[in-house]
C-alpha cells in the first residue's frame, strides 16, 4: 500500500530538502548552499543527497526516485551506482542502479528501488562517512607514525585544523599532502591510506633521510561536520575562491596560509575525488612554464608525467586552476612551490581503487623528488630583480592565453564541433 512507504530525514547527515511519496514515486530535493562566485567562474556544488526509505508493508516495493526533478525531464546520462545501507551511519556498500541524470546545472536524478518488506534503507550519491570516524581514524594511524600533531589554526565553529608532520620540517622544506575542502567527497580517506603505507618503518626511514612530509587531511572540518556540500559553514567554498578583496575568503583559509606560508612547502598536493559521476581519475597538470626555476621545471615535469601516467594518460589543464584567487596560485608565485592541484580519485572504482590510487600517486611524487634537494626548487620572485621581473612578464602573458584565449578559443571549437564538454 502506498501508505507503507515513508522518506527518513531526521538523521544526522541527512543530505535532502523535502521528501514527498506520490504513490511508488518519491520526489525529493537537495538541500542547497550558495554558489560561490570565483574569478570570471561560479562553482555549483549543489549534487549531493543522503536520505532513508522505509517500507513498513509486508512485502517487497519497488519505487522511482526523483530528485530535483520530474517524470517528463529527458535525463540523458546514465547514473549506474550509488551507495546503500541498513543505518545511516553505515556501513554502506555500492549497489548498481538503472538511473538516469542530467548533463548539467542544477542536477537532476531518477532512479528505482527495490525496498525489502519492514525495512528501512539509506541511500547517498556519495560514500557517507561521519566526520567523527574519519578524524579518529586519522588521528590513530598518526599516532603510530610518531607525526607531530599540530594545531594550526581552528575553523568558523571552533574546530581544530591539524597538520600531521613526519621528519624535519623546519630544515627540510616539505612536501604537503592536502585534502579534505568539499566533504561528499570524503577524500580524507586518501591521507589515511598514505598513512596505512607508511606504517613500512624501512620506507618511512628512506623518505624521511631527504625529505619531510606534512598532511592536512580536512581543510574543512565544519563541512564535514555539518555535512555541506561543498563550501564551509558560512557558505564559501574555499578551494575556489581562497582569496578576495579583503584578503582571505574565510577563517580556515587565512589559517592554512599562514602556516604554509611559514613551512614554504617545496611541493603542495591537494586530493579530491569523483563520487557519482563516470568521469575517469585524473590530475590536473600546472603548465611547465609557469615554473620559476630549472629545479622546479624538472619536478613539474616529473609529478606532471608521473601522475598521468597512473591514469592513463589522462589529465586536465583548465583556466579554472590557474585562476589568481586560488590557494595552488599564491603558493607557485609566492614560494615557487611545485604544486599538482585536485587529484581527483573515483569512487566508483570501490573503496580500495580510491586507497591504492592515493597510495601510488604519494609514491610517484616522492619518486619525482628523488635525489634532489626539495628547497632547491623554491623561488620568491619578488626580489625587485631582473630575473623575477622577466618571470612575471612570463605569467602575464600564460595568463593571457590560458586564462582569457584558450576559453574563448575552447567555446569556439565547441560551437563549431556543434557540441560542448567538459571544463
Amino acid at each position: 500500500m502506498a501508505g507503507d512507504i515513508t522518506v527518513v530525514d531526521d538523521f544526522e547527515g541527512a543530505m535532502i530538502s523535502t521528501g514527498r511519496v506520490d504513490g511508488s514515486r518519491l520526489f525529493m530535493g537537495i538541500r542547497k548552499e550558495p554558489v560561490t562566485k570565483g574569478y570570471r567562474l561560479e562553482f555549483d556544488y549543489n549534487l549531493h543527497f543522503h536520505f532513508g526509505i522505509r517500507n513498513a508493508g509486508d512485502g517487497e516495493r519497488t519505487v522511482e526516485v526523483l530528485v530535483d526533478s520530474t517524470p517528463d525531464d529527458e535525463l540523458a546520462r546514465d547514473l549506474r551506482h550509488l551507495w546503500v545501507g541498513e543505518r545511516p551511519d553505515g556501513p554502506y556498500r555500492i549497489a548498481e542502479v538503472n538511473g538516469k541524470m542530467n548533463d548539467g546545472f542544477p542536477v537532476k536524478y531518477r532512479f528505482g528501488l527495490s525496498l525489502p518488506p519492514n525495512s528501512t534503507i539509506y541511500v547517498a550519491n556519495f560514500p557517507p562517512i561521519p566526520y567523527d570516524r574519519l578524524r579518529k581514524d586519522l588521528e590513530s594511524k598518526a599516532e603510530r607514525l610518531n607525526a607531530r600533531r599540530r594545531v594550526i589554526g581552528t575553523s568558523e565553529e571552533g574546530r581544530e585544523i591539524v597538520a600531521y608532520e613526519l621528519g624535519d620540517v623546519d630544515g627540510i622544506r616539505p612536501l604537503v599532502f592536502a585534502a579534505g575542502y568539499h566533504p561528499p567527497e570524503e577524500d580524507p580517506v586518501s591521507i589515511s591510506a598514505i598513512f596505512d603505507l607508511l606504517m613500512d618503518d624501512g620506507l618511512r626511514r628512506d623518505i624521511l633521510k631527504s625529505m619531510s612530509l606534512v598532511f592536512l587531511p580536512v581543510l574543512n572540518p565544519d563541512g564535514f561536520a555539518n555535512y555541506m556540500q561543498g563550501s564551509n559553514i558560512n557558505g564559501m567554498n574555499f578551494h575556489w575562491h581562497f582569496f578576495d578583496s579583503r584578503g582571505f575568503s574565510c577563517r580556515e583559509a587565512r589559517v592554512v596560509w599562514e602556516y604554509l606560508e611559514r613551512i614554504a612547502p617545496s611541493f603542495f598536493m591537494d586530493f579530491h575525488a569523483f563520487t557519482f559521476q563516470s568521469w575517469d581519475s585524473r590530475p590536473y597538470n600546472i603548465p611547465v612554464l609557469y615554473c620559476a626555476s630549472g629545479p622546479q621545471r624538472d619536478v613539474q615535469r616529473r609529478v606532471n608525467g608521473s601522475l598521468r601516467s597512473l591514469c592513463g594518460g589522462r589529465y586536465s589543464v583548465s583556466e579554472k586552476i590557474l585562476a589568481p584567487d586560488l590557494l595552488v596560485t599564491a603558493l607557485r608565485r609566492d614560494l615557487g612551490t611545485v604544486v599538482s592541484p585536485k587529484f581527483h580519485v573515483n569512487w566508483q572504482d570501490g573503496p580500495e581503487g580510491v586507497k591504492e590510487l592515493s597510495r601510488e600517486a604519494f609514491e610517484a611524487v616522492v619518486r619525482a623528488f628523488d635525489g634532489m634537494d626539495p628547497g632547491s626548487v623554491l623561488f620568491r620572485p619578488r626580489g625587485g630583480t631582473g630575473k623575477g621581473l622577466m618571470l612575471v612578464m612570463r605569467w602575464r602573458f600564460l595568463d593571457l592565453y590560458y586564462l582569457h584565449l584558450r576559453p574563448v578559443l575552447g567555446r569556439i571549437k565547441g560551437k563549431l564541433s556543434g557540441g560542448g564538454g567538459k571544463g
